[in-house]
Protein backbone atom coordinates (compact mmCIF):
# COMPACT_ATOMS: atom_id res chain seq x y z
CA UNK A 1 0.00 0.00 0.00
CA UNK A 2 3.14 2.53 0.93
CA UNK A 3 4.58 1.42 -2.73
CA UNK A 4 0.91 2.32 -4.48
CA UNK A 5 0.54 5.83 -2.11
CA UNK A 6 4.54 6.60 -3.51
CA UNK A 7 3.70 5.83 -7.07
CA UNK A 8 0.47 8.24 -6.51
CA UNK A 9 2.10 11.27 -4.78
CA UNK A 10 5.16 11.62 -6.25
CA UNK A 11 3.82 12.62 -9.66
CA UNK A 12 1.31 15.27 -7.34
CA UNK A 13 3.86 16.57 -5.63
CA UNK A 14 5.93 17.56 -8.37
CA UNK A 15 3.03 18.94 -10.25
CA UNK A 16 2.22 21.20 -7.46
CA UNK A 17 6.17 22.49 -6.79
CA UNK A 18 6.02 23.10 -10.77
CA UNK A 19 2.85 25.27 -10.23
CA UNK A 20 4.52 27.24 -7.31
CA UNK A 21 7.26 27.71 -9.49
CA UNK A 22 5.98 29.13 -12.24
CA UNK A 23 3.30 31.48 -10.21
CA UNK A 24 6.47 32.60 -8.13
CA UNK A 25 8.33 33.64 -11.29
CA UNK A 26 4.96 35.15 -13.08
CA UNK A 27 4.74 37.45 -9.96
CA UNK A 28 8.79 38.05 -9.84
CA UNK A 29 8.65 36.25 -6.43
CA UNK A 30 11.84 35.36 -4.69
CA UNK A 31 10.68 33.27 -1.74
CA UNK A 32 7.30 31.24 -1.06
CA UNK A 33 6.67 29.85 1.85
CA UNK A 34 4.06 27.53 3.60
CA UNK A 35 2.31 29.35 6.07
CA UNK A 36 -0.46 26.81 5.90
CA UNK A 37 0.27 25.61 9.64
CA UNK A 38 0.96 27.75 12.20
CA UNK A 39 4.74 27.53 13.49
CA UNK A 40 6.15 25.62 10.68
CA UNK A 41 7.17 28.46 8.25
CA UNK A 42 8.64 26.05 5.80
CA UNK A 43 10.74 27.44 2.38
CA UNK A 44 8.78 25.58 -0.49
CA UNK A 45 10.36 27.65 -3.23
CA UNK A 46 13.34 30.15 -3.83
CA UNK A 47 14.81 31.52 -7.27
CA UNK A 48 18.40 31.04 -5.38
CA UNK A 49 19.39 34.38 -5.80
CA UNK A 50 19.87 36.23 -2.79
CA UNK A 51 21.57 34.75 -0.18
CA UNK A 52 22.39 36.79 2.99
CA UNK A 53 24.78 34.39 4.89
CA UNK A 54 27.91 36.77 4.15
CA UNK A 55 26.30 39.74 5.04
CA UNK A 56 25.64 38.02 8.82
CA UNK A 57 28.61 36.96 8.98
CA UNK A 58 30.32 40.12 9.11
CA UNK A 59 27.26 41.59 11.37
CA UNK A 60 28.74 38.77 13.40
CA UNK A 61 32.15 39.19 13.27
CA UNK A 62 32.25 35.49 12.13
CA UNK A 63 35.01 34.12 9.86
CA UNK A 64 34.33 32.62 6.52
CA UNK A 65 34.27 28.77 6.28
CA UNK A 66 33.74 26.75 3.19
CA UNK A 67 31.58 29.33 1.04
CA UNK A 68 27.58 27.82 0.94
CA UNK A 69 26.38 26.22 -2.57
CA UNK A 70 24.15 28.01 -4.29
CA UNK A 71 20.78 26.85 -5.80
CA UNK A 72 21.15 25.45 -9.63
CA UNK A 73 18.10 26.42 -11.13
Amino acid sequence: MSTKQNELFVPLQQKVKGAISAVAKEKGLNFVFDVSQPDNNNLIYTDGTEDITPSVKTKLGATASAPATKAKK
